[in-house]
């Protein structure tokens, strides 16, 4: 049986009034459907968020619409398209489809791996589950709370797809079938994948600097001389060697009168 869920009609839409019903902690939101005409409706955030958190982000409901103060409309419907803040994670904004009983509908339900895989227990894998909801079609007397997925024979490297699902009598598969549901890998093949890249990188980057640094220095080294000799660097150390050879005579000289 499918959860109740009350909600108001909204006499007024606007920025003034949205602001007014979420500081009394209601939830604006809309109801539409092939037979229903658009109505701006508001649902108490408390009740909804209740709801979302044990039933996934779209899932079947009895709403019990109160027009006017008058006795509560029943209807059967679809919530679906949660608007979420950012921030605060707070439901902002709701809607609602109406649905008929005898009509099949699509609706987006969870998936859940059944099992422990092969290549976990026998590798030391790790299960990564590709999708959390799948969309199905069916009637709304039909709708699983849950999908599940049979993982005992995964293996490392192994794959199991959307097709792979036992779906319930009268459930049909609206996604793709050849959609990813499940894979096995090694827990750390990628952060082993990561460390060799960023080795790689790593010694590319030392050496192009290091025969870039190379370049200039040698650059450096033809380019002192000319620098040197331009600033008058070569006639400075040739007057120092003159001098130094004159005084180097001298002493002999010296040495040699004293003698």
């Amino acid at each position: 049986m499918a959860d109740e869920l009350s909600a108001e009609v909204r006499k007024e839409v606007s920025k003034r009034a949205t602001k007014s019903l979420r500081e009394r902690l209601m939830v604006p939101a809309i109801l539409y459907g092939r037979d229903t005409e658009p109505t701006p409706l508001a649902v108490s955030e408390k009740a909804l968020t209740l709801l979302v958190r044990a039933h996934g982000h779209s899932a079947l409901c009895t709403l019990n619409v109160q027009i006017n103060g008058g006795e509560p409309k029943k209807q059967l419907v679809i919530y679906r398209e949660l608007r979420l803040n950012a921030l605060t994670r707070r439901v902002e904004h709701v809607d609602f489809q109406a649905i008929r009983a005898d009509e099949k509908v699509s609706i987006k339900v969870p998936l859940k791996a059944l099992g422990t895989p092969k290549g976990v227990d026998l590798h030391a894998g790790v299960l990564i589950l590709n999708t959390a909801e799948v969309e199905i079609k069916c009637l709304p007397d039909r709708i699983p709370d849950h999908l599940e997925l049979d993982v005992h024979d995964l293996d490392i490297h192994g794959t199991l797809h959307l097709r792979d699902i036992k779906l319930g009598d009268g459930v049909e598969l609206s996604d793709d079938p050849d959609k990813v549901a499940a894979s096995c890998t090694y827990a750390g093949s990628k952060i082993v994948e990561t460390v060799a890249v960023a080795v790689e990188g790593a010694e590319g980057a030392a050496a192009v600097p290091a025969a870039g640094a190379a370049a200039p220095a040698a650059a450096g080294a033809k380019g002192a001389a000319p620098a040197a000799a331009g600033k008058g660097g070569a006639p400075a150390a040739a007057k120092g060697a003159e001098k130094a050879a004159g005084k180097g005579a001298e002493k002999t000289a010296d040495k040699g009168a004293k003698k």
